[in-house]
């Protein structure tokens, strides 16, 4: 061992020819021994530093040897200590006497030095091994606890991070609004300040997407429902994307029939921007993003379909995971969870008891599919 203590044998025998037969053989094999003449006298041994193993007779005068493990087994700690029972006896009553009290193991009387070793040696190992593994789980279970205390309190300080920049970042897109809708300002800069609005107006939604995410993790995310009309909830999607479109020289369709749902407006909207942006994103230039709703069997399904890459049926779950990218890496329209958007989209929706998921558009591209409770 590397502090090199010697293991301890206690030898608990009422015979002392048997203790000290039992001593010559442990010592010479290179063990400390400790030696009882009966089960008090086992038990006061053991109040001290506990051996780590005990040899222990069975035909005993006052206190045998089955209640005397019984005893050493209800002390703290004492299931930790193997206990070997020597006997002259070997019918299977005695054997199911000492297996219900509590013995790890049995040796026959007289003592054979190579058994005893062999048992010995096989039992000390067995319980260095387990404190070992005790040791181990302790030493992780407190590195778990300061990890996850550590990441509690970055997740803290994010939050207080990304909610402090809502009010400077509003403040900037109002701005930006304001000057956008004054006279005389010139097509360049207003091409600029349109730029500098889609900019911040994404930001937004990561920051809320955050925000959300945080709150969904704490079990905070309580959706407020109301009755939406889902026409106009997608014409107020379609109008906010429509300018990112026109950039990318992209078309944007709205096909919905007449329904209506009961949820949450504000989270309701984000998660159909976020679908919406990340299909502009992630289709080529000239195609064209559909936006659609439709009744079906007491729900409603709104559609989000695109013509760019796809998404591999192996990542289809894992999109809407945190921090999922797909491969290849080397591609720049690669499309990415980014760790917020599809994240916060499948915790807004599930949060409503619907569901989110995503299939081929064929021939080309993906169709995130969103499916709610219709409302009345």
């Amino acid at each position: 061992m590397s502090d090199h203590r010697l293991e301890t044998i206690l030898v608990v025998d009422d015979n002392a020819q048997n203790r000290a037969v039992a001593r010559g053989h442990l010592a010479a094999a290179g063990y400390a021994v400790e030696l009882a003449d009966g089960g008090q006298a086992a038990l006061a041994a053991v109040e001290g530093a506990p051996p780590d193993l005990i040899l222990l007779d069975i035909l005993m005068p006052g206190m045998d040897g089955f209640e005397t493990c019984r005893r050493l087994r209800a002390r703290p700690g004492g299931d930790a200590v193997p206990i070997v029972f020597l006997t002259a006896l070997g019918d299977l009553e005695t054997h199911q006497h000492a297996i219900d009290a509590g013995a790890d193991d049995f040796l026959s009387k007289p003592i054979n030095r190579v058994e005893l070793l062999l048992r010995v040696r096989s039992l000390v190992r067995l319980k260095r091994l387990q404190e070992e593994l005790v040791r181990g789980v302790e030493l992780i279970r407190t590195q778990r606890d300061a990890l996850v205390a550590a990441q509690r309190r970055r997740e803290e300080l994010t939050g207080l991070i990304v909610h402090d920049l809502k009010s400077p970042l509003a403040s900037a897109i109002a701005n930006v609004r304001f000057a956008l809708g004054e006279a005389g300002v010139g097509q360049e800069v207003r091409e600029a300040l349109g730029d500098v609005l889609t900019a911040g107006m994404a930001m937004n939604r990561m920051i809320m997407n955050l925000l959300d995410i945080g709150r969904s993790e704490d079990g905070a995310l309580v959706p407020r429902p109301e009755a939406v009309a889902v026409r106009a909830l997608l014409d107020e999607v379609g109008a906010e994307a429509a300018r990112r479109a026109a950039d990318r020289g992209q078309r944007l369709v709205i096909e919905s029939e007449a329904l209506e749902v009961r949820a949450d407006r504000d989270l309701l909207r984000r998660v159909l921007e976020n679908l919406v942006d990340n299909s502009l994103r992630y289709s080529p230039e000239g195609s064209t993003v559909r936006l659609e709703a439709r009744a079906d069997a007491g729900a409603a399904e709104l559609r989000v379909r695109d013509d760019g890459l796809g998404v591999p049926a192996a990542y289809r779950e894992r999109i809407f995971e945190k921090y999922v990218t797909l491969d290849p890496a080397s591609s720049a329209e690669v499309r990415s969870s980014r760790g917020l958007g599809l994240v916060f989209c499948r915790l807004a929706v599930e949060a409503h008891g619907g569901r989110i998921w995503v299939e081929d558009n064929h021939p080309r591209g993906s169709t995130f599919c969103v499916r709610l409770p219709a409302g009345g």
